[in-house]
């Protein structure tokens, strides 16, 4: 097979991922001396003059999104026959941690929920919608700080010949009905998303079978699910925000991402603290009372062990 090694100023280091729109890459910038990734948009849409355009003017904009919750874009420029975007490279998502098996509990998901709407509630107040949010497009850094990618694709999208060979099957799941039918849509369709995104993180999966793409799609058009709702899966404090985030009428969502927010703080301080949690907070107040004591009768006492909850501190680092 043929191997890319070069397009722009960009060494191509391994290939990272392959969409519907282009193959993304992890690559080396010898004049900034860092590491990006840089996606490669297919000959399907590279010979769309409408996409070209409008894919301009989206990294232009996205350009001048300046959040600690999105990813950077550094560039839109074209090699030969070869249209390509250039921004940070992060080195984990959250489809792999979901695909990987590790669970999020119902705060976790919460927290990450509220991470992404704050990148998303920015967008907005920049009038960009980002259209595309699904679990491919959330990213982490070494940190396990949480960076939104890919905004403004689907305005890109709305501008081609080919729109419905763009998405893939995976992302069907989280687009909202008016996005599925092409109508016209708005900041609500990414609280749409969001919505469907924070309950695939609670319930832990949303089936990729052909019998679950039928339910995506029956359930985007408004006709009645095949498998049920899982509603018994989830607090009703979550229940209530994934509920109203995804009405299949526009009008009966949230009117902003900001009360979308809001609700999502509520829903957190409503879920009790996840055990893990308690024992880490246990073991905080039973070493603090031990050094306490420690203090008054010499070096007598017996240090706190902790080691058999080190394989849980790792889980937390999501958010």
């Amino acid at each position: 097979d043929f191997m890319l090694e070069r397009i722009g100023k960009y060494k191509i280091l391994e290939c990272i991922a392959d969409g519907g729109q282009g193959t993304v890459y992890r690559a080396f910038d010898p004049i900034f001396k860092r590491t990006c990734a840089v996606k490669i948009m297919n000959q399907l849409v590279t010979g769309d003059p409408g996409y070209l355009r409008a894919l301009h003017m989206k990294t232009s904009l996205s350009t001048n999104l300046h959040h600690p919750g999105i990813v950077a874009t550094h560039d839109c420029s074209q090699d030969s026959d070869s249209v390509y975007i250039a921004t940070d490279y992060l080195p984990g998502s959250l489809a792999r941690r979901m695909d990987s098996g590790k669970s999020l509990t119902n705060r976790q998901a919460v927290k990450t929920a509220h991470q992404i709407g704050r990148a998303l509630a920015y967008a907005h107040k920049h009038g960009i919608l980002h259209g595309n949010v699904k679990p491919e497009n959330i990213l982490f850094s070494g940190n396990g700080s949480l960076k939104v990618s890919d905004f403004g694709i689907a305005k890109c999208m709305a501008f081609s010949r080919y729109r419905g060979s763009l998405y893939t099957r995976s992302s069907m799941f989280y687009c909202s009905p008016e996005q599925v039918s092409g109508n016209n849509m708005d900041h609500r369709s990414d609280i749409y998303s969001l919505g469907k995104l924070l309950k695939e993180m609670v319930i832990g999966t949303i089936p990729l079978s052909e019998e679950g793409i039928l339910e995506g799609y029956s359930g985007q058009m408004g006709l009645p699910g095949l498998f049920g709702d899982n509603k018994n899966l989830m607090p009703n404090s979550i229940q209530s925000v994934v509920d109203k985030a995804t009405s299949l009428i526009p009008e009966n969502r949230y009117d902003s991402m900001g009360n979308m927010l809001s609700d999502l703080q509520k829903a957190l301080r409503d879920l009790p603290e996840d055990l893990i949690l308690r024992r880490q907070s246990a073991l905080k107040a039973r070493t603090t009372n031990a050094r306490s004591s420690k203090k008054h009768r010499g070096n007598s006492t017996t240090p706190v062990s902790y080691t058999h909850l080190r394989a849980h501190e790792t889980s937390l680092h999501l958010v």
